[in-house]
């Protein structure tokens, strides 16, 4: 198990092909590694409230989204890349 670098988020209403090539484009103009870790709120929360996982609700109470913003591995200072939306 590895840290992410970067935290992403995608709203399910973008468009996912858009939204990669965006983030390829951020990536390199930034001069990011290929192997840098991403942490995509896309995969990372379930989100589709059909009852076979944990609600919105429930994901919201275990804070995912702060865990991983203060995470020292995101930090830009702690030579994590920070948040891209």
């Amino acid at each position: 198990e590895a840290d992410a670098q970067v935290m992403t988020s995608h709203a399910w209403g973008e468009d996912v092909e858009e939204f990669l090539q965006a983030l390829a484009t951020w990536a390199e103009k930034e001069g990011i590694e290929d192997t840098t870790l991403v942490w995509f709120c896309l995969f990372a929360n379930y989100q589709c409230e059909d009852r076979c996982g944990p609600s919105i609700k429930q994901q919201i109470d275990m804070s995912p989204f702060a865990k991983v913003i203060e995470s020292d591995a995101v930090k830009a200072e702690q030579g994590g890349c920070g948040m891209v939306a």
